[in-house]
């Protein structure tokens, strides 16, 4: 039986840890039952760093997976992604050892701070729809745009046909992303809807996905008028980071995943 040192049992658990938080293609990360889903090809990535593996190797062998074993559409933006977070581990272990913090949470594979809010608590810049109550062809999400400073959290109804419909057209956005930009909105806009409202414009621009996220809530009396509170948020993503949002969103439009989360850079 082989024997492993401390680098190889700490490149074998980040290996693991950056394919069920960040490449998870089935949709499971949220999921403690499902912690080890991805073991298999953990394994498999670990012996082929082992031997000398590429970037491009490694997201072949991630989309290989993805699209014979799991029968779902490939995003080979995001597992090369993925893979560069991998070899980046891989090289972190080699130059620093072993380190305490988690592989997910390291400075070596996050490309921005953890932000402390208030509450003690990592503030990352993204956009995170979280899917609530649901009821005859209707859903609502609550929906928080953070630039890694700031944050706004509001509440929007949404009807599951348009739901559906919005996942279909950032499909569509993905396919020609370098056309123009695309709004990804909800609900309406001031006191004739007086229900919540979302709106963000994703445009790339340099290899960089870029996105302002206009958020407002209910209309509320005040005083003599209604009035709501609103914000405009702004941060930078990447288009292998919209890969895993829009199948996470199309799992949430499905009643398989209650959450989408875009990450910002």
């Amino acid at each position: 039986m082989t024997r492993w040192d401390p680098q190889q049992k700490a490149l074998h658990r980040a290996i693991g840890e950056v394919l069920h938080y960040r490449w998870d293609p089935l949709g499971v990360a949220d999921d403690p039952a499902a912690r080890t889903e991805y073991e298999a090809y953990a394994a498999q990535v670990f012996s082929k760093l082992a031997a000398g593996a590429s970037v491009e190797a490694i997201a072949a062998y991630l989309t290989g997976v993805t699209v014979e074993a799991m029968g779902l559409a490939p995003a080979p933006d995001h597992d090369a992604l993925v893979a560069r977070l991998v070899l980046a581990w891989r090289d972190e272990l080699a130059t620093r050892g072993v380190p305490e913090a988690s592989p997910v949470s390291s400075p070596a594979l996050a490309p921005v701070p953890a932000i402390a809010a208030a509450d003690g608590e990592p503030r990352r810049p993204g956009l995170t729809l979280t899917r609530g109550w649901s009821d005859e062809g209707m859903l609502e999400f609550r929906i928080e745009g953070c630039d890694g400073t700031s944050s706004f959290v509001n509440e929007v109804c949404v009807g599951l046909a348009d739901l559906e419909a919005a996942v279909e057209a950032l499909r569509t956005f993905q396919g020609g992303m370098q056309g123009g930009p695309h709004d990804l909105a909800f609900g309406g806009f001031g006191p004739t809807w007086a229900g919540g409202a979302f709106r963000a414009r994703l445009q790339v621009m340099a290899g960089r996905l870029l996105l302002s996220c206009e958020q407002e809530s209910s209309f509320e009396p005040f005083g003599d008028q209604p009035v709501a509170s609103r914000a405009t948020l702004f941060f930078r993503s990447e288009p292998a980071l919209l890969d895993r949002f829009v199948r996470e969103l199309a799992a949430v439009a499905s009643g398989h995943r209650q959450t989408a989360f875009l990450e910002g850079v």
